[in-house]
C-alpha cells in the first residue's frame, strides 16, 4: 500500500471511528464519574457530589479532544513511515531525516493543543485565585524530572543514530539540531502558559481543582513531549535496523515494557504537588 493510499484510508477510518466513539464514550457518564473519584482519591483532593458532575464533564471532554487529534495525526505518521519502508534501501535514507525533522515540534504543537481545551472554569461570577507565577519545575519530584530529561536525551540519541544509520548529509543534521532547539523553545513557551494561566474558581473547592488540574496538563504535556518522540523513534530505528540487517532480537521489544514500567513508577510520585504549591501560594499571600 502506498504512503497516498494509506494516509486517504486512515483519515476515512477515523473520520468514522470518531463519532462512533464520542457517542459510546460520551453518553456513559457513569464511567466518568468513577473516573473523577479515581482522580481525587489519586490525587488526594475532596471531590463534593455537586462537583463530581463538572469533574467528569471536563475529563469526558478532555479525552474525547485527544482522540480528535489523533483523526489527522495516526494517518500522517502512518503514511510517512510506509513512505520510508525499509525496501528499498534508500527509501529510509531519503525518509527518516524528514521525519526526523517534523515530528518534534509536530508532537509538542499537537499536545499542547489537546492540553488548551476544556479548561476549568468558575462556576459563577465572582473570581478566587492564589497562585502567582511558578516555575515548571515545582510540578515535578526530582525523580520525574530525571525521566523526563532522560527522555528528551534518548529522542536525541535516538534521532542521531537514525541519521547515521542512513548516512544522512550534513545539512539535515543541523536542520534537525535547530528544529528540535525549536521543540524545546516551543515547549517551555507552552509549558509555562499552562502553568502561569489565569485561575478560574468561584469558592477555594474549586480553586483547589483549578490548580490540580492546572498540575495535571503541565506534567501531562511535558511527559509526552519528552518521551513520545522517543517512543516513535526507537520504531522507526529498530525498523531499519531489521530490515536491513535481516535480523530480529526479542530485546528490542522487552525494552520499551521495561522503560514504561519504570515511567508508570516515576511519575505516580508527583499526583499531589499541586497541593505544595497551593499551600504554599496561600502562605505567600
Amino acid at each position: 500500500m502506498s504512503a497516498t493510499n494509506t494516509l486517504v484510508g486512515g483519515l476515512i477510518g477515523y473520520a468514522i471511528a470518531f463519532p462512533v466513539i464520542a457517542v459510546v464514550m460520551g453518553r456513559d457518564m457513569s464511567r466518568w464519574i468513577k473516573r473523577a473519584h479515581k482522580l481525587a482519591a489519586q490525587s488526594d483532593i475532596a471531590l463534593p457530589g455537586l462537583l463530581a458532575g463538572r469533574v467528569a464533564r471536563f475529563l469526558r471532554n478532555e479525552y474525547l479532544l485527544s482522540q480528535l487529534v489523533l483523526v489527522p495525526t495516526v494517518p500522517l505518521f502512518s503514511a510517512a513511515y510506509v513512505a520510508g519502508d525499509a525496501y528499498p534501501h534508500q527509501d529510509w535514507t531519503e525518509w527518516f531525516p524528514r521525519i526526523l525533522a517534523g515530528l518534534p515540534l509536530y508532537l509538542i504543537v499537537m499536545f499542547f493543543a489537546i492540553s488548551r481545551w476544556p479548561r476549568w472554569k468558575a462556576s459563577g461570577d465572582h473570581r478566587v485565585s492564589h497562585l502567582g507565577s511558578l516555575p515548571i519545575r515545582q510540578a515535578f519530584t526530582s525523580a520525574e524530572y530525571t525521566a523526563v530529561v532522560s527522555g528528551v536525551v534518548l529522542s536525541a540519541a535516538l534521532g542521531a543514530l537514525g541519521l547515521r544509520y542512513v548516512a544522512a548529509p550534513a545539512a539535515w543534521w543541523l536542520v534537525c539540531a535547530a528544529i528540535l532547539a525549536a521543540a524545546f523553545a516551543a515547549w517551555r513557551y507552552a509549558a509555562v502558559s499552562l502553568m502561569n494561566r489565569p485561575s478560574s474558581a468561584s469558592d477555594a473547592i474549586e480553586l483547589a481543582w483549578d490548580d490540580m488540574l492546572r498540575f495535571r496538563r503541565v506534567r501531562g504535556f511535558t511527559a509526552a513531549a519528552a518521551w513520545a518522540p522517543a517512543a516513535l523513534l526507537y520504531l522507526v530505528d529498530f525498523t531499519m535496523w531489521s530490515a536491513f540487517s535481516y535480523r530480529l532480537s526479542v530485546w528490542p521489544f522487552i525494552a520499551p515494557v521495561a522503560v514504561c514500567l519504570v515511567l508508570a513508577w516515576a511519575f505516580r510520585q508527583g499526583r499531589q504537588l499541586w497541593r505544595r504549591a497551593w499551600l504554599e501560594g496561600d502562605a505567600g499571600g
